[in-house]
């Protein structure tokens, strides 16, 4: 343990109930998985002081590479495109990159009081470029946006829910939102 972050990963085997330690390259706080190749990062935001790292291992936490065009966070389905940590012990500017070459695709300021912001909520489970942002006005107003980062388009606003109101359907195909007593569930257009 060093400060705040660690540098020792236990891993649980399920089946046989053995623990696993593994040393990391460096310390870190957070750790993402990489859904469609099980790969883990640990990831160190970029904030003022720090220039922020990401460190890649196997899925059996085998050290692979420090990742030098991009800062993880939040990987897509495929893992095409990621998105920066938009909190990390206070508000922080976040980056969506793709995964690839390191592109930076969008960048957003912090979230601040008085300024119109976005934040992302989550990756869609299906369609690799649908990520669900939240959207706060200055005004105090917000909304969530499905927003397709291949095209910079919003394909559906959802005005006046918040995160925790909403989640993405098993295949991918449509927003589920509560209002009041009940679930309404928008269709989402096929990105393609």
């Amino acid at each position: 343990m060093q400060a705040d972050a660690w540098n020792i990963l236990a891993t649980y085997d399920l089946k046989g109930g053995a623990v696993r330690r593994s040393r990391l390259a460096e310390p870190t706080e957070l750790i993402r998985v990489c859904p469609a190749t099980g790969y883990v990062y640990t990831v160190t935001p970029k904030f003022p002081g720090s220039a922020g790292s990401t460190v890649e291992y196997t899925p059996d936490i085998v050290f692979r590479r420090h990742i030098k065009q991009w800062i993880g966070a939040t990987l897509s389905a495929r893992c095409t495109y990621v998105a920066s940590e938009y909190s990390f012990h206070g508000p922080l500017p976040w980056i969506i990159y793709r995964v690839s070459d390191g592109t930076r695709l969008f960048s957003y300021p912090a979230l601040d009081d008085g300024k119109d912001t976005y934040y992302p909520v989550q990756w869609n489970p299906k369609f690799d470029s649908l990520l669900l942002r939240g959207f706060v006005a200055a005004s105090g107003r917000i909304a969530l946006e499905v927003f397709d980062v291949s095209t910079g388009h919003v394909l559906l606003t959802v005005k006046g829910a918040e995160p925790n109101q909403a989640t993405w359907s098993h295949d991918g195909s449509s927003l589920v939102v509560a209002d009041g007593g009940s679930l309404v569930r928008y269709s989402i257009p096929d990105p393609r």
